[in-house]
């Protein structure tokens, strides 16, 4: 799969991204729930992903059991991995999605 990602199959991206993990065969992600969803949270924060992609990604860890300080967490590491400017992005994005009150616009 990774070489045919690599390669720019469209197939196999298009599987990938649907909504229905056709990619993962039998054995699935090798993710449980909770941190697949945290897995898609950091990815929409690195990608400045809108708002709306990020509350809907951290209803989808709540759905899954995750709490706020774990969501937090997914910043911290996300940040630590793409540095400050991209943490500063993010944080009031993150922050609006879980419905506090920084001051600062995000969007």
């Amino acid at each position: 799969m990774l070489r045919r990602l690599s390669d720019g199959d469209e197939r196999s991206l298009a599987a990938v991204v649907s909504a229905a993990p056709q990619w993962a065969g039998e054995r699935g992600t090798g993710l449980d729930r909770p941190t697949r969803v945290l897995v898609e949270l950091a990815a929409l924060l690195v990608a400045d992903a809108p708002t709306t992609s990020v509350r809907w990604a951290v209803e989808r860890a709540a759905a899954n059991g995750v709490d706020d300080e774990e969501l937090l967490g997914v910043l911290l590491v996300a940040g630590a991995a793409t540095g400050g400017a991209q943490t500063v992005t993010s944080a009031p994005r993150l922050a609006l999605a879980l419905d506090l009150d920084t001051g600062v616009e995000a969007d």
